[in-house]
């Protein structure tokens, strides 16, 4: 079992291997929806000796583990261990029958497929949800999963940001007020997510996304958190 004991430390098998935000990689398409299916929600630790040099999400369904071992060989995270061509004669330890020669240590990755020593190179797959608590992942996903959604006028900013309907009765008679009152609040409901209000893009002719109002006025923008 694999699990984050405090923050930045994850405990694998009986030990513990720190690491730092700079060791994920294949961040840039992690959703939350990752971590609900099986085939993404994956995540490969590559270690020297107990130092972590990475930590390698799924990138689609068929990604393995030496396409993990190439990506942190490619983002430059295995460096020092590459083997240069003056030291390959440490690793050799004869030669196959057509004279070339054979070695043990080394293992080839990357797109240049570039020989590097392995002997104290490991590699363990968790469950890429054990750092959905982790606070770096979690900006990146909510990052990631939100999107633009529109815009929203001041009746639907004051429900979103403050779950605030009173400012309907200044405006409204009470029929009224009740029925806008529905009205954003199944626009709400209706997005799908989460809802974040956003800047202040002033007087719009456009109506609003949220409630449906297709009056002009005052407009926020509005973006989404998908569930």
């Amino acid at each position: 079992m694999a699990s984050l004991i405090t923050p930045n430390v994850l405990q694998y098998s009986n030990f513990e291997f720190r690491y730092s935000p700079e060791d994920f990689l294949n961040t840039d398409g992690l959703s939350a929806s990752n971590f609900a299916d099986s085939r993404m929600n994956r995540a490969w630790v590559i270690h020297n000796a107990g130092f972590v040099r990475a930590i390698v999400f799924a990138d689609y369904y068929a990604y393995c583990e030496q396409d993990a071992l190439d990506e942190a060989c490619d983002r430059g995270k295995l460096d020092g261990l590459l083997v240069s061509e003056s030291e390959l004669a440490d690793y050799q330890v004869g030669t196959d029958s057509d004279g070339n020669p054979e070695y043990e240590g080394l293992i080839h990755l990357g797109n240049a497929s570039e020989p590097f020593a392995s002997e104290s190179l490991d590699i363990f797959c968790v469950p890429a949800s054990v750092f959905a608590t982790d606070e770096h992942i979690r900006a990146v996903i909510a990052k990631n999963d939100t999107e633009e959604y529109g815009y929203a006028c001041e009746d639907c900013v004051q429900a979103i940001a403050n779950d605030d309907y009173s400012g309907l009765d200044y405006h409204y008679s009470p029929e009224e007020s009740e029925q806008r009152m529905k009205d954003i609040r199944a626009g709400i409901e209706a997005a799908g997510g989460y809802l974040v209000i956003g800047e202040d893009e002033g007087f719009k002719h456009a109506g609003c996304d949220v409630c449906g109002l297709g009056l002009a006025g005052n407009k926020h923008t509005v973006n989404i958190i998908r569930k």
